[in-house]
């Protein structure tokens, strides 16, 4: 039997080719197609480049794209990558440890299934994406293999910095907040317009105590960007950023055996700024990009795309992980902990040689793109471990008490630490790409494409599992299909199919699979209003195979498979003018279909820890609430005064994949006042109006972090 969801799927995809050639409207250009970026000073995106890397209008892209403008994080004081994607529909952000961005897509991890680039080129996932130089944020769902090559199974995220512009301009902000927040940020442009030559400065420092306990950051950055306007035809940009980001990571709060239940279910009633945590958690990231694009019209048909990037991340990680608080004979419960220590450097070194054409084939007009993206990736890396303590080791780890913790170590020589893995891996990429928008008419348009990935590992280490370790190959296509048709010209529907794949880590000890992701979507998209207001609705189902099981030495096996069937919706609304609403909703369905977890139930009488497998097939992904509900409104009025304000609710979630612990439901409102002149803006922003008690992700089905209460910070920018 046809379920409903599948039912409303296929009455979509008719209504589509249903609509066939209703009518005939004129083509647009891509030259129409930059033209409207100017719209609205930039509050409403109307175009992206992020799905085939041409710039199209969202009315006239079959897939799901949102784009977060920068001026709606400025009215949102929005700091990293996190803050941006709460505007996007289906996606749940939550951190990694403290230290870096990880959100949930359509039900997926963005570690294993999703892509974040800057500008078109692969990014480190495991770091806070500072937007202090961003001017949009493009999000494409769904599997995008075809131009982005392997790892975007659900999603692909592009942070677009800003360029230099031919003009002289300084502008400066800073900001002071609870918890000893501070924030300041540069952005200088100089211009030469006879000579061609423009180059703009952005520069960030930050640091703040944080609201939980020992949790201190600090984070500086600098962004020199250069544009050479060679002739008319020709450009030369060169980009280059360093940042250096200081955290200490958080492991969170224990989760607490129930002895009723016999699971680690109960949140203890602790202080939430409690920290069981060693002295000695760390994570210093530096991280470098260089980026130089040559862009040249070879005739009114051709156009030619060189872009040379490299980056490097060096990271050091210590971090405590909190694996349960259990009970003791005299009462009280003692918190078990283990600690990782990461010492990892990732270099990426890449070309994409790309040439757009334009021609017909009888009324039939063409645009395509094709390239070849050559690129080369090492990663050298060291893992130790400090286990707890155990009858033949005394110095592992010690435990703590959860309502008195106090800390018996203070440097790691106090304690055991064992090497886990070492390695040193090198892939190399070649992979070609193809994308073809064909136009029938205004009202037909027809998209296809892929890429073909070569990727030669090369791999030595120690460790356990290493001797199965070899030099290994994935060769993998990855297609894509998408119509668009426009049965009147404020409305438009689409549907897509697409495949991705994924090859394992460069940390896997053993030869694996590829993991692999396919999606079929359909939609609409709806201009009212006299286009005053803008609506997209999607379905979609999107499946992932090979999913690998982790054992106690690293990957043992593949038998892994996850669904998520869902409905977005997105709106973007100006009822008056200087009056904005952004509204989206999710509905997401996703399951394990097929799913079994290696867990650790204990230790022998000789402190050896003892697993087994589990089966959670047919149990709901972690952080994947059923319901997600975002909104937010911006009122500009007259005499300079500005208000904010927004809400976001999430459905309960499961933290781990045993479905063991949910989060409770939860609505969060945040506020914002300002006021500017053509020379300076004042802000206020609310965060948490109602200090909603809340968790994010912590450590597995072992703990929790709980969110920050509510908090005001006030900010100042100066345009001169």
């Amino acid at each position: 039997m046809i379920s409903k969801f599948l039912r409303l799927k296929l009455l979509i995809l008719i209504s589509i080719f249903q609509a066939g050639f209703a009518q005939d409207y004129d083509e647009y250009t891509l030259e129409d197609s930059v033209t409207v970026t100017a719209q609205k000073d930039g509050k409403v995106a109307t175009y992206n480049t992020i799905a085939f890397k041409l710039p199209i209008p969202l009315r006239s892209t079959p897939a799901s794209v949102s784009v977060v403008p920068q001026a709606l994080l400025a009215n949102q004081g929005g700091i990293v990558l996190g803050d941006a994607l709460r505007n996007v529909s289906g996606v749940n952000c939550q951190t990694g440890n403290g230290v870096f961005d990880y959100f949930m897509i359509r039900g997926f991890n963005s570690l294993d299934n999703g892509l974040v680039m800057t500008d078109g080129t692969a990014e480190p996932e495991v770091m806070f994406y500072n937007m202090y130089n961003l001017e949009r944020v493009e999000v494409l769902k769904g599997p995008s293999a075809f131009l982005y090559g392997g790892n975007p199974l659900s999603g692909t995220v592009n942070l677009v910095r800003k360029t230099p512009v031919f003009d002289n301009f300084l502008h400066l902000g800073g900001s002071y907040g609870q918890f000893n927040a501070f924030r300041s940020t540069l952005d200088a442009g100089i211009a030469d317009p006879e000579k061609g030559l423009a180059l703009r400065l952005n520069g960030l420092w930050q640091r703040s105590d944080f609201y939980r306990n020992d949790k201190e950051n600090e984070t500086y950055a600098v962004n020199p960007a250069f544009t050479w306007r060679i002739n008319d035809r020709s450009t030369l940009q060169v980009n280059y950023e360093y940042m250096n980001s200081q955290y200490k990571p958080d492991a969170g709060i224990p989760l607490q055996f129930n002895l009723e239940t016999m699971a680690l279910d109960l949140l203890p009633d602790v202080d939430r700024q409690t920290s069981y945590q060693t002295p000695f958690d760390e994570s210093d990231q530096t991280m470098q990009r260089l980026k130089a694009d040559f862009h040249t019209q070879l005739s009114s048909r051709v156009t030619l795309h060189n872009k040379a990037y490299y980056s490097d991340l060096d990271w050091i990680s210590n971090g405590t992980l909190l694996l349960g608080a259990f009970p003791m004979p005299d009462g009280s419960y003692s918190v078990g902990r283990t600690m990782t220590f990461l010492d990892s450097r990732e270099k990426l070194l890449g070309n994409q040689l790309e040439a757009q054409l334009s021609f017909h084939t009888g009324a039939l007009k063409h645009t395509v793109l094709g390239g070849v993206e050559l690129r080369r990736t090492t990663n050298e890396f060291l893992l130790e471990l400090a286990p707890p303590p155990s009858q033949f080791l005394p110095n592992g780890l010690p435990p703590l008490d959860l309502s008195n913790p106090v800390e018996t170590v203070n440097r790691r020589d106090d304690i055991a630490v064992f090497p886990l893995q070492t390695g040193d891996v090198t892939s190399t990429t070649v992979a070609p790409y193809l994308v073809n928008h064909m136009r029938f008419s205004r009202a037909f348009q027809l998209f296809f494409g892929g890429r073909y990935d070569n990727i030669q590992f090369e791999k030595t280490g120690s460790g356990a599992g290493t001797d199965t370790l070899a030099d290994r190959s994935y060769t993998h296509f990855s297609p894509m299909v998408g119509a668009v048709i426009s049965p009147a010209e404020n409305t438009s529907l689409y549907a897509n199919f697409g495949q991705s794949f994924a090859p394992p880590s460069a940390q896997a000890a053993r030869v694996l699979d590829a993991e692999e992701s396919r999606q079929i979507e359909a939609g609409i998209r709806q201009e009212l209003l006299g286009g005053r207001l803008n609506a997209t609705l999607a379905v979609y189902q999107l499946t992932k195979e090979n999913i690998a099981i982790p054992d106690q030495f690293g990957i043992s096996s593949q038998v892994g498979d996850q669904e998520s069937r869902g409905v977005e919706v997105e709106i973007v609304a100006e009822p008056l003018r200087n009056w904005l609403a952004f509204i989206n909703y999710a509905y997401t369905d996703a399951e394990l279909t097929n799913f079994t977890e290696f867990v650790q139930t204990g230790s022998d009488d000789f402190g050896q820890p003892q697993y087994a497998f589990f089966d959670r097939s047919g149990n709901t992904p972690a952080f994947v609430p059923e319901h997600l509900v975002n909104l937010w409104t911006t009122r500009e009025f007259s005499n300079g005064f500005g208000l904010g304000a927004g809400l976001r609710y999430l459905s309960s979630q499961f933290i781990a994949d045993d479905n063991v612990f949910e989060i409770d439901p939860a609505l969060m409102l945040d506020a914002s006042v300002f006021y500017q002149t053509a020379q300076m803006r004042w802000q206020l922003n609310f965060r948490n109006i109602t200090d909603t008690d809340t968790e994010t992700r912590g450590f597995g089905a072992s703990s929790v972090i709980p969110a920050n209460p509510f908090s005001v910070v006030g900010g100042v920018e100066i345009n001169l």
